[in-house]
């Protein structure tokens, strides 16, 4: 088999391994994952705390996996999964390799079962990085999760952390190509939920987990027919304290308007209507103004500033990649992988692009080696 690129989480350890004394079983490798500690001061969502894998063996075998020798690692693995005088931190390394394998073979049991063992093990809280994940992992994730909390709701590192859902936009464009627009029904609501991800005291809920609560909840995610009522059933089930819903319409080649919702899930209020309206050509510097009043709006008398840059500063390619999120939730990831390269092609500095590219690959690559 040969070696290729793997997710963030275990391409880390893999550098730690690199950079560790070879032999040294005293080393201590400091690694960032995701986890809290309630009992400390709040931190980000956005900054991690950084834990210790410090077993050599858990280490080699994750290098194994990385390289794809799978054969080798797979089985040092299973024994590592179960091995109780390892550390937590150690565990999950080699848990949550067993269950990204599982989900790329089209496993999703297995790969629910292994999940479970992950939140077993909690706190500290499990939650993993959606963009850095595969669709099949997420998935089972959001299954394990369910099935230990009985309910669809986000997990929050601190109370104090308020979440928020960005619903799809419904495209109301008037112009006789108005259908061209539907990209952005994806595109914008991508757009505000990067700038509120650099807001601190937002929790922002993925889109992977919106379309799979639909599914699971059987309901229609048709933006066209979007209202407060269903924004506040969605809250209501994610456990968030607000959600975003609204329209654009592109009037001509020189206007589009874009209308937006802020509704409080607790008291069904909406706290705030803003409408926004431009060039077609400024919608990426319309919707960062949009999101930075939304989330004013959320933390009331708090300093918030827009992020110092969006994703990509190209239009084309953040269409691009809106696209390929709508066929990667909708049609699966193979098919959405010639719209993220196209997006990154477009933009070779789009990162967000460039890393669904390597998830989608690297879930291809396990499962033909799973195949063999």
């Amino acid at each position: 088999m040969k070696p290729f690129f793997y997710s963030a989480t275990l391409l880390t350890l893999v550098a730690l391994v690199f950079g560790a004394c070879s032999g040294s079983k005293d080393v201590s490798t400091e690694v960032v994952t995701p986890v809290a500690n309630n009992t400390e001061a709040p931190t980000a969502h956005t900054k991690p705390q950084p834990v210790r894998i410090i077993d050599p063996r858990v280490q080699e075998a994750i290098r194994q996996f990385n390289m794809g020798d799978y054969d080798e690692a797979l089985p040092k693995l299973e024994r590592l999964s179960r091995d109780r005088s390892l550390s937590i931190t150690d565990r999950r390394a080699a848990i949550e390799a067993l269950a990204e394998f599982a989900a790329a073979s089209e496993e999703p049991n297995k790969a629910v079962q292994l999940v479970s063992t992950l939140l077993q093990e909690e706190p500290p809280a499990y939650d993993p990085d959606p963009d850095k994940k595969p669709l099949e992992y997420l998935r089972a994730y959001y299954m394990a999760r369910k099935n230990k909390t009985g309910g669809f709701g986000v997990e929050r590192a601190d109370p104090g952390i308020k979440t928020i859902a960005v619903m799809d936009f419904h495209n109301a464009s008037i112009t006789a190509d108005a259908a061209r627009f539907d990209r952005l029904q994806v595109g914008l609501p991508q757009l505000m939920m990067f700038q509120f991800q650099q807001n601190v005291n937002l929790k922002v809920v993925e889109r992977a987990r919106l379309d799979w609560l639909m599914q699971e909840a059987k309901i229609q995610n048709d933006p066209a027919s979007f209202d407060v009522s269903q924004a506040v059933r969605v809250g209501k089930m994610l456990g968030a304290h607000s959600v975003v819903f609204g329209t654009f319409i592109v009037l001509d080649k020189n206007r589009v308007r874009i209308a937006a919702r802020l509704v409080k899930v607790e008291t069904s209020e909406i706290l705030l209507t803003e409408n926004m309206e431009g060039k077609p050509t400024d919608i990426m510097a319309l919707s960062d103004q949009l999101a930075l009043r939304l989330a004013r709006r959320i933390n009331e008398n708090q300093n918030i500033k827009m992020a110092a840059a969006n994703p990509t500063n190209s239009l084309d390619a953040m269409l691009a990649y809106a696209e390929g999120l709508e066929i990667y939730h909708t049609q699966g990831p193979d098919l959405a992988l010639e719209k993220f390269k196209l997006a990154a092609q477009l933009d070779n500095r789009f990162e967000q692009a460039k890393e669904k590219i390597a998830v989608i690959e690297t879930s291809q690559r396990m499962a033909a080696a799973n195949v063999k």
